[in-house]
C-alpha cells in the first residue's frame, strides 16, 4: 500500500509540475498565480451555471441545472478518457522504467488509474461543483442531498473511465498500425463531441420559453445514468443506489481485469510493431518548407493533440450551420418587449460564433513545449527564430481557416447578406485566430515545459493553455460590448464591422510585435 501511494504521489507531481512550484523561488509566485486564475475560471463556470439556473428555474423546470452539470460532467470525462486512457493506463513513457522496479504489476496499473482518476476530479469540479450552489439557490435542498451530493461527486467518473478505458484496453490487442490506432481513438473523440453538441444544437427553437426548456431538460436524459442520478438527488433514492452500482461494479471489474492483464496488453501493444526495410529517398528541400512539413508530421502523430486542437473551429462550423438555418424569424426579442431585425443580428452572431470557436483552443500555447528534449536540435540547428515561429504559427492557421472559409461559403449560398459583412464573417475571426496564435505562442514561451511523459500533460494541463483560454473567451466579450456601444452611437452596421476590423487588427500586431521581439528574447532563454 505504502508503494501504491508513493507511486500516486510521484504520478502528480509529474503530471502537475508541483516540484516546479516547490523547488523553486519563483515556482511561489507561479503557485499564487495558477491559483489565483483557476479561482477565475471556477468564477467563470459559476457565471454560466447560474445563468442556465436562472433559465431552468424560469422554464419550469428548476432542477434541470443539477441534470445539466451531471451531463456535461460525464461527458467531459468520456472525453478524458478517450484521449487519455491508453497514454495513461495502457501505454505509459516511463513503463520500463516502473517495470524494473520492486513493485507488482497491479500496483502500477492502479497508480495510473488514480492519476487519470484525479485529473477527471480535476474537471470534473469546475461544472459539477459551481451547479451544486446555483441548485442549492433555486431549488429547497437538505443536509442529506449535500452529503449524497458531494459522495457522487467521486463515483460519477467511474463509469466513463471504465467503458472508454476498456475500450483502450481492447485497442491494445488490435494488430493494426499505430498511426491507425491513433486516428481511430481521435475520430472517436471528434464524432462524440461533434454528436453531442449536434443534439444540444437540436434543441426547440418555440419561442415559449417554457417549452424550450423542457425540451433541452428532456433531450439531457439521453445520458440515462445521469438521469438515474438526478431523480435520487432529489429524494428518490433507490435511483441513487442503483447509480452508484451502475458506476462502481464496472469500474472494480474493469480494474480487476486489466491489472492482471496489464502486462500482457502492453507487451502485444510494444510487440505489435513491425519493421520494414525500404529504400528512403532524400529530397533536398528549403528550411522553411522542412519546417511546415515537419510541425504538420508532429501535429497529426499526437492524437490528443488534434483532438483538443480541432473540436472547437469544427463547432464554429456546426453552430454556423445551426444558425443559419434555423434562423426563421424576422425578428427577435431581446427583453422588454425590445426588437431586434434578424438581418442586423444574425451576421454578427455568425461572426461571434467563429471568433469564439476558432481561438478557444489553439495548436500554439503546446507547440513549444511538444518539442520536448528534442527542443536543443531546432536551437542548435542553423535556423532563424522567425521561421521557427511562422512553421508553428502555420499549423494553427491550416486548423483553423478552413473552417472559417467553409462556413463563410454556407453562409453566402444560404442566406443574403450585405458584402461587407460576409468580408467580416471571412476577416475578422481569421485575424482573431492569427492575434490568439501569437499569444498561445507567447505564453508558451513563457512557459515551456520539456520534461513531460505524457503530452496530454502540456496540450490539457499546462499553464499556457489556461491563459490562452482565458484571454480567447474575454477577449471576444470585450470586443462585442465595444461594437455594441459603436452601434448604440452611431446605429450604423457597416461601422460597427469596420470597427471590429481595425480594433482586431491592431490586438494582432500588438501580439506580433511581442511575440518577434520578447518572444524571441524567451526563446533564446529557454534551457534544453
Amino acid at each position: 500500500m505504502n508503494k501504491l501511494f508513493t507511486l500516486i504521489k510521484y504520478s502528480l507531481f509529474n503530471s502537475l509540475a508541483l516540484n516546479r512550484f516547490i523547488k523553486k523561488k519563483k515556482g511561489k509566485g507561479a503557485l499564487v498565480l495558477l491559483i489565483l486564475l483557476a479561482l477565475v475560471v471556477f468564477v467563470v463556470f459559476f457565471g454560466y451555471m447560474m445563468l442556465y439556473g436562472k433559465m431552468f428555474y424560469d422554464g419550469g423546470v428548476p432542477g434541470g441545472i443539477l441534470l445539466l452539470a451531471i451531463s456535461l460532467g460525464s461527458f467531459l470525462t468520456a472525453i478524458t478518457s478517450i484521449t487519455n486512457a491508453n497514454s495513461y493506463l495502457f501505454n505509459p513513457k516511463d513503463f520500463d522504467m516502473l517495470m524494473s522496479m520492486p513493485i507488482k504489476t497491479k500496483t502500477i496499473f492502479l497508480s495510473k488509474a488514480f492519476d487519470l482518476l484525479i485529473l477527471n476530479y480535476i474537471s470534473l469540479a469546475y461544472f459539477y461543483l459551481p451547479a451544486m450552489i446555483v441548485y442549492g439557490i433555486f431549488n429547497e435542498s437538505n443536509f442529506i442531498f449535500w452529503i449524497l451530493g458531494i459522495l457522487v461527486f467521486f463515483i460519477i467518473p467511474l463509469l466513463p473511465i471504465s467503458v472508454f478505458g476498456f475500450i483502450s484496453y481492447l485497442f491494445s490487442f488490435l494488430k493494426i498500425n499505430a498511426k491507425v490506432k491513433k486516428a481511430i481513438r481521435t475520430l472517436l473523440y471528434i464524432l462524440l463531441t461533434t454528436g453531442i453538441m449536434a443534439v444540444s444544437f437540436s434543441f426547440s427553437s418555440n419561442a415559449d420559453e417554457e417549452a424550450f426548456f423542457l425540451s433541452f431538460f428532456n433531450k439531457l436524459k439521453i445520458y440515462y445514468p445521469g438521469y438515474l442520478l438526478y431523480l435520487g438527488l432529489r429524494g428518490e433514492y433507490i435511483y441513487y443506489l442503483l447509480f452508484v452500482l451502475m458506476s462502481i461494479v464496472p469500474f472494480i471489474l474493469f480494474m480487476l481485469f486489466s491489472s492482471r492483464t496489464y502486462l500482457k496488453s502492453k507487451t502485444i501493444e510494444v510487440g505489435g510493431a513491425k519493421s520494414s526495410n525500404k529504400k528512403i529517398k532524400i529530397k533536398q528541400t528549403s528550411k522553411v518548407k522542412a519546417l511546415f512539413i515537419k510541425e504538420i508530421k508532429n501535429y497529426f502523430s499526437i492524437p490528443i493533440y488534434i483532438a483538443n486542437t480541432i473540436i472547437g473551429p469544427a463547432l464554429g462550423l456546426i453552430g454556423t450551420i445551426f444558425i443559419v438555418i434555423r434562423s426563421k424569424a424576422e425578428y427577435v426579442d431581446m427583453g422588454d418587449g425590445n426588437l431586434v431585425e434578424m438581418g442586423l443580428l444574425l451576421p454578427f452572431l455568425v461572426v461571434l460564433i467563429l471568433t469564439l470557436a476558432t481561438s478557444m483552443s489553439p495548436t500554439t500555447p503546446s507547440s513549444v513545449s511538444l518539442e520536448g528534449r528534442s527542443l536543443w536540435i531546432l536551437k542548435s540547428a542553423p535556423l532563424e527564430y522567425r521561421d521557427i515561429i511562422n512553421s508553428k504559427l502555420f499549423v494553427n492557421l491550416v486548423v483553423t481557416v478552413p473552417f472559417i472559409v467553409i462556413a463563410t461559403v454556407i453562409c453566402l449560398i444560404l442566406k443574403s447578406f450585405e458584402w461587407y459583412e460576409y468580408l467580416a464573417i471571412l476577416l475578422i475571426p481569421t485575424i482573431f485566430t492569427l492575434f490568439i496564435s501569437n499569444i498561445g505562442l507567447l505564453f508558451n514561451l513563457c512557459k515551456v515545459r520539456l520534461d513531460y511523459d505524457n503530452p496530454a500533460k502540456v496540450v490539457k494541463q499546462s499553464l499556457p493553455i489556461l491563459l490562452t483560454m482565458l484571454v480567447s473567451f474575454m477577449a471576444p466579450g470585450h470586443l462585442i460590448a465595444l461594437s455594441v456601444l459603436v452601434y448604440i452611437a452611431f446605429e450604423s452596421k457597416i461601422l460597427v464591422y469596420v470597427f471590429l476590423l481595425v480594433l482586431v487588427l491592431i490586438i494582432y500586431i500588438i501580439s506580433k510585435v511581442l511575440l518577434k521581439n520578447v518572444g524571441k528574447k524567451l526563446y533564446n532563454k529557454i534551457i534544453c
